[in-house]
């Protein structure tokens, strides 16, 4: 069932590390939102110019325009603003589990009871990268059975092959094609 259900080893070893990295710098993301450690969102908007340790950031102030950082470059990350392992993992820890968490209150509310590991795994991947928000939007495409909608939605520029194992069997598994069991 799917309310007991928890990310893989796999997932938690293999694909969040490979996809997200793990940088121990502050740096700005593909949407030029301030990020940190492994994919976590340190704060909406472009890391300030004057980052200091975690926990005594001064507040943000303009900088010049925002160095984007993409998916397969390594991170433009800010010098002397490092965080700690301690930090990361931590933080890693409250973003799985919020997604998690989110991941089975989204099938629950698309009376979805059944799910393979990979399928999970998939759906708490989307959800960690790309937010509830957009998650929200797939399991209303799901519950309403458009499953081609929901697999669109998901994947970025129109393209899954750059995406994660997990990713792919989710695009392609039984949830986006709507064969579970309900």
């Amino acid at each position: 069932p799917v309310a007991g259900m928890s990310v893989s080893a796999n997932y938690l070893n293999a694909m969040l590390p490979t996809f997200e990295g793990d940088v121990p710098q502050y740096y700005n993301d593909s949407q030029c939102n301030c990020t940190a450690g492994v994919g976590h969102l340190v704060q909406h908007g472009q890391c300030p110019a004057n980052l200091a340790a975690p926990g005594k950031q001064k507040t943000p102030q303009a900088t010049d325009a925002c160095v984007k950082n993409t998916w397969w470059q390594k991170p433009n990350a800010f010098p002397g603003a490092s965080v700690s392992q301690a930090q990361i993992t931590a933080w890693e820890k409250e973003d799985i589990a919020w997604a998690v968490k989110s991941a089975r209150n989204l099938l629950a509310k698309a009376n979805i009871t059944h799910v393979t590991q990979n399928e999970f795994d998939g759906l708490v991947d989307l959800i960690y990268n790309g937010g509830l928000y957009k998650s929200y939007h797939i399991a209303n495409y799901i519950n309403a059975g458009n499953f081609e909608a929901a697999i669109k939605s998901n994947t970025r520029r129109g393209k899954n092959n750059h995406l994660p194992q997990n990713r792919i069997e989710f695009e392609n598994s039984g949830l986006a094609q709507g064969e579970l069991c309900k």
